[in-house]
């Protein structure tokens, strides 16, 4: 399945047209001429498959930390199969492997969670769920880490950051005056790098069936297919282009455009034969965002989740533990 594309040398105008098509229909595209060297990428994905290639007894010190979403996610840590939030109508949410959720079969995929490094002890956010600091090895075992994670993550929350303006233009919105200034005010931001073992069964899922949490998901691939999205009736293999990021829309952002920004069902499936590298990056917003849809009256009374909230029921419906 092609993926529509956004080049980001086109006019702001034309961005936000042909971002609203695409939101509109399965919340799926590619973004392209986005302006992240492909040396910096190739290093990030190399430092992954440094990570990665360690000893076992070496990933296990760094296990996830449960606050700060950090740290080292073991093959089958997270089961996401069934993850849809509140919104139960999303295309293909009949097809949820109802088994493998009461199994609590986990994913096969092995991760390394990271996110945003510049808010330090003392900040508003200090402490906060989802805040905190890295776990990445000792330099030593993989030798710049560390500068390439934090290279990679400032140069993506900005392209991140960049897409947000661009959803705001397609909504009529003004980017400085509107949800999307108080969304990215700082924000959870939450960066992994992933590994899929190949899998020759179907029926073996990387990630399972689901909708991502947040606002917008930028997706980096190694070119190796396995990402499925659910639309028109059938799961569609996605073909990665080189050089382009995938940017899907996440429950957050549908449910403040009450749906119509559509957050699809997607999973992965590693059936290449060979190992299967990506690095998501998820904008999640600001802890404290009430994810209020447009439109809603003023004077209502009705409570509304915040950022926090949603991540937390999401994260903690996924994990069996800690």
């Amino acid at each position: 399945m092609k993926l529509p594309v956004l080049s980001l040398a086109s006019s702001e105008e034309t961005l936000a047209t042909q971002f609203k098509e695409a939101a509109l229909e399965h919340g799926f595209l590619e973004v392209v001429d986005h302006g992240l060297p492909q040396e910096l990428i190739s290093r990030a994905f190399a430092a992954a498959e440094l990570f990665f290639a360690l000893p076992m007894e070496e990933k296990v010190k760094l296990e996830r930390d449960s606050w700060t979403n950090r740290g080292y996610e073991l093959i089958g840590g997270q089961n996401l199969e069934g993850s849809l939030g509140k919104n139960k109508e999303h295309e293909g949410a009949h097809l949820v492997d109802k088994e493998q959720m009461s199994k609590k079969v986990g994913d096969s995929k092995e991760g390394l969670m990271m996110g945003y490094g510049g808010i330090k002890e003392g900040d508003e956010y200090w402490g906060r769920y989802a805040h905190g600091p890295n776990r990445l090895p000792p330099d030593e075992l993989v030798p710049g880490l560390k500068g390439v994670v934090d290279e990679y993550f400032q140069a993506s929350s900005a392209l991140s950051m960049r897409m947000m303006r661009i959803v705001a233009l397609s909504l009529g919105l003004d980017p400085e005056n509107s949800f999307v200034s108080e969304v990215t005010r700082d924000p959870i931001m939450a960066m992994r790098f992933l590994h899929y073992p190949p899998s020759q069964q179907k029926d073996v899922t990387g990630i399972g069936s689901h909708t991502d949490f947040g606002f917008i998901t930028l997706l980096a691939t190694d070119g190796t297919q396995g990402l499925e999205l659910y639309a028109d009736g059938k799961w569609n293999v996605i073909e990665p282009r080189k050089n382009a990021f995938i940017l899907n829309i996440g429950d957050s952002l549908s449910r403040m455009t009450n749906a119509e920004y559509k957050s699809s069902l997607h999973r992965v499936i590693n059936t290449s034969g060979v190992s299967r590298y990506s690095m998501p990056l998820f904008l999640e917003g600001n802890s404290d965002f009430q994810i209020r849809p447009l439109g809603t009256d003023p004077a209502s009374t009705e409570s509304f989740d915040t950022v926090e909230d949603v991540l937390r029921s999401r994260f903690d419906s996924t994990y069996s533990s800690k």
